[in-house]
C-alpha cells in the first residue's frame, strides 16, 4: 500500500512543478496561531475577572482560523504522502455497474465546510449588528447601511450555498472508473467519458496539480452541472474531462498515472471493480511504478 514512507516512488509530473512548501508552511502556522489563540480566548471567558469582549470575536473565528490552516496542510503540504486506503469498488448504476472509486478529500470536504459555515455565523453577527444600529438611528445612517445590506446578500448567497448540500446538488465528490469508461462526480458536476473516446490523459496546472482527459474529436461527453451556485474552474476545459488533484484523496501523481495505465492497457479495465482492481491502485502497480 502506498503511503507517505513511499511517495519518492511516484514520479512528479514537471507541469505541477514545485509546492512552494514554505509560503504554506507560513500560512498554515500563521492561522494556526490564532486559532489557538481562540481556543485560549475561549478558556478566559469562564475565568474570574473576565471584562475584554473582543475574546468572543476570537472565538467566533478559531473555527474559520483551524480550517485555513488545515486547508494549507491538506490540499498544499501534504498532497504526495496521501494514503490509498480510501480507493475501494462499488457497483453504481451510473458507472455501468461495478467500478472503482477514488473519492475526494474527506479532510478537504471537512475543512471547506468549517470554513463556510463559519462565516455565515461571522456575517450573520454583522449584519444583526448593522441592522440594530439601522433601527435604532431610524434607519438614517448610511454608514450603516452598506455593510447591512452586503452582509444579509452574503449571508443568503452562502446559506444558498448550503442548502443545496441535502437537495444532492454540491457533493463530495470521486473519480469512477469502471471497464466502460471515467465517470467524474465533482462538487457541483457530473462528467462521464467513454475510454474509446479519450485519446489522452496529462498533466495540466490550475492552481495546483490537474488532470486532463482529452476527448476524441467530435465526441461530446455526458456533462451534467447539478448547480449555478458553484462555477468551478475546470468547467472552462470542457468538453475535455479535468481533475484538480488537490481535491482527491490519493496522490495525484498515482491518479494520473492509474488513468494513463488502464487508457494504455484496456485488457485491464476489465479488473475494475474488483479487489485486483483496487490492489493494483493500493498498491501503486501501474506501469513504471513498480
Amino acid at each position: 500500500m502506498i503511503s507517505s514512507g513511499s511517495e519518492a516512488q511516484l514520479p512528479w509530473p514537471s507541469q505541477w512543478g514545485r509546492t512552494q512548501r514554505l509560503k504554506y508552511t507560513l500560512v498554515a502556522a500563521f492561522f494556526g496561531f490564532f486559532g489557538f489563540v481562540g481556543v485560549a480566548a475561549g478558556v478566559s471567558i469562564f475565568l474570574p475577572g473576565f471584562n475584554d469582549d473582543r475574546a468572543f470575536v476570537l472565538v467566533i473565528l478559531t473555527p474559520l482560523f483551524f480550517g485555513v490552516a488545515g486547508l494549507a496542510i491538506v490540499t498544499r503540504l501534504r498532497v504526495r504522502s496521501r494514503r490509498t486506503t480510501s480507493v475501494h469498488s462499488i457497483s453504481m448504476p451510473d458507472a455501468s455497474g461495478p467500478a472503482l472509486v477514488i473519492p475526494y478529500s474527506l479532510a478537504f470536504a471537512v475543512m471547506y465546510w468549517v470554513i463556510v459555515v463559519t462565516t455565515i455565523f461571522l456575517f450573520l453577527i454583522i449584519a444583526l449588528v448593522a441592522v440594530v444600529g439601522l433601527a435604532s438611528s431610524g434607519f438614517r445612517d448610511a454608514v450603516l447601511f452598506v455593510p447591512a445590506v452586503v452582509s444579509v446578500a452574503f449571508v443568503a448567497y452562502l446559506s444558498w450555498f448550503l442548502v443545496e448540500v441535502p437537495r444532492g446538488r454540491i457533493v463530495r465528490g470521486a473519480l469512477i472508473l469502471s471497464p466502460r469508461g471515467i465517470y467524474h462526480r465533482s462538487w457541483s458536476f457530473d462528467n462521464f467519458l467513454p475510454w474509446d473516446s479519450t485519446v489522452s490523459v496529462t498533466a495540466g496546472d490550475l492552481d495546483g496539480p490537474l488532470i486532463r482527459i482529452a476527448a476524441r474529436e467530435g465526441v461530446e461527453p455526458v456533462f451534467h452541472r447539478r448547480t449555478c451556485m458553484w462555477k468551478q474552474p475546470e468547467l472552462k476545459l470542457a468538453p475535455h474531462m479535468a481533475i484538480r488533484g488537490m481535491y482527491l484523496s490519493i496522490n495525484p501523481a498515482l491518479a494520473l498515472h492509474v488513468l494513463s495505465y488502464y487508457l494504455a492497457q484496456p485488457d485491464a479495465r476489465q479488473e475494475l471493480g474488483t479487489e485486483a482492481g483496487v490492489d493494483r491502485v493500493r498498491n501503486g502497480n501501474v506501469g513504471g511504478l513498480r
